[in-house]
Parts: C-alpha cells; sequence; structure tokens
C-alpha cells in the first residue's frame, strides 16, 4: 500500500467519524436553563446597582440640603467690623456688604466720624466705607505717629465663627489696599473673632438678643450706643 492509498483510507475514516459526531450532536437537546437563569441574575444584578446608586444620591442630596439650610440657619445676614487705628468705630453690614451703621467707640472715633465724608455712608459698600474711613484718619493725622511696631485691630462678629472668618478675609485686604494708596504699606493688622456676646457688652447693649439679627434695630438707631468702658477679650487671639 503506498503513500497515496493511506492517505485515502484515513480521510474515509474521519469522515464516518464526524458524520457520527454531527448526529449525536444534532439528537441532543439544547438547555437553556442556564443562560436563562444567567439572564435573570444579571437583571436582579443591574437593579440592585441602580437602585443602590439611586439611595445614596438621595442620601447625598438630603446631607447637601440638611447642611445647607444649616449654614443659612447658622451664620447671621449682619456682619459688624470693629476698626481700631485710635479712632476706634464700628461697621455693620448686612449680607451684601452694604453699610447698615458706623458708629464710635471713642471720643477719637467722634471726631472721625464728625467729617461731612460720613453724612452718606450709610447705603454704601463695605469697600466705599472702609476706604472714607482711612482717608479721613489719615488726613486728619491719625497715622502719623505709626511705625512699623504699630496694628491696626480688627475685630469681627458674626453668628458664625468661620464665616466672620471669611469676611474678615476680605476686610483686611480692603484695608491693605486702602493703606497702601496713604503709603502705609508697613501697618500690621490684627483680626479676631468678638463673640455676640462680647459684642453686645461692647454696643453697651444689656437686652437678652441671642444674634446679630435681632440686634439689628438697635444697632442701627443707635449711632453712638456703646460701652466706653469696654475692653477687648482678644487682644492677641487670631483667626
Amino acid at each position: 500500500m503506498n503513500d497515496k492509498d493511506i492517505r485515502q483510507m484515513l480521510m474515509k475514516e474521519s469522515e464516518s467519524i464526524n458524520i457520527e459526531l454531527s448526529s449525536r450532536i444534532l439528537d441532543t437537546p439544547i438547555d437553556t436553563t442556564f443562560k436563562q437563569k444567567t439572564k435573570v441574575v444579571s437583571i436582579w444584578n443591574r437593579f440592585r446597582i441602580a437602585a443602590t446608586a439611586t439611595c445614596s444620591a438621595c442620601i447625598i442630596l438630603i446631607c447637601a440640603l440638611f447642611l445647607g439650610l444649616n449654614d443659612n440657619i447658622a451664620y447671621s445676614n449682619l456682619t459688624s467690623y470693629v476698626l481700631e487705628i485710635n479712632p476706634s468705630v464700628c461697621i455693620t453690614t448686612d449680607i451684601n456688604n452694604e453699610v447698615l451703621s458706623v458708629c464710635s467707640f471713642n471720643s477719637d472715633g467722634d471726631e472721625l466720624l464728625s467729617n461731612n465724608k460720613f453724612n452718606n455712608i450709610k447705603g454704601s459698600s463695605l469697600e466705599t466705607c472702609i476706604a472714607t474711613i482711612i482717608s479721613v484718619a489719615f488726613k486728619m493725622g491719625y497715622f502719623e505717629n505709626y511705625s512699623i511696631d504699630k496694628n491696626i485691630n480688627l475685630y469681627v462678629t458674626n453668628n458664625k465663627q468661620d464665616f466672620a472668618s471669611r469676611k474678615a478675609d476680605f476686610a483686611i485686604e480692603l484695608l491693605k489696599q486702602n493703606l497702601i494708596l496713604q503709603g502705609l504699606k508697613n501697618i500690621e493688622i490684627n483680626d479676631s473673632y468678638l463673640s455676640i456676646e462680647n459684642f453686645k457688652e461692647r454696643m453697651g447693649i444689656d437686652k437678652q438678643y441671642k444674634n446679630l439679627d435681632e440686634m439689628k434695630d438697635d444697632i442701627i438707631s443707635h449711632d453712638k450706643y456703646f460701652n466706653p468702658n469696654f475692653k477687648s477679650p482678644y487682644p492677641t487671639f487670631y483667626f
């Protein structure tokens, strides 16, 4: 038997084997149970993942809303800035930084605010008010004796301390800009938080107010409603 005969024999044998296997495969019923179960499990997993994601999103949204509402309740729409140069004055603004009141805490403050530039200061912006205070104080000679060791003290009051801190940062930048305009580059600004209770004491308010918003009418209606004997409890306490 030569090579050609052997090849033909092997081909015939392989064809018979393929026919037998093919008939077995065709006669065997197809089991779709596994595929159906897999499909059901897959749909359930997708539903479970989607439901979990939705619940998580709802929880995050509720927490965000709750924290936001708490923030609105916690901080005051009013902020008061006590500025001590040598004149000591207090500026109270609303949430939009509009000046509601400017009052004096000492005789130098009285003299400063008697300048006619403060006649229409109420209703102006905090930027305008601070610029006017620095400009008038400079022209009146209150900065003549200031050396590199001399500081300006800024005390800020709001119901919420971290909100007051952000307001203080803004006021400090305004002060620095206006000091530079007057050629005063070496004056340090010390900022401190003045609590509601200490602010009430300084203003001479003895009513049972718990926050600045409750004090609004008293602050606005009394331009010189203050306690001249008050001493700051925070001479070196910074934000």
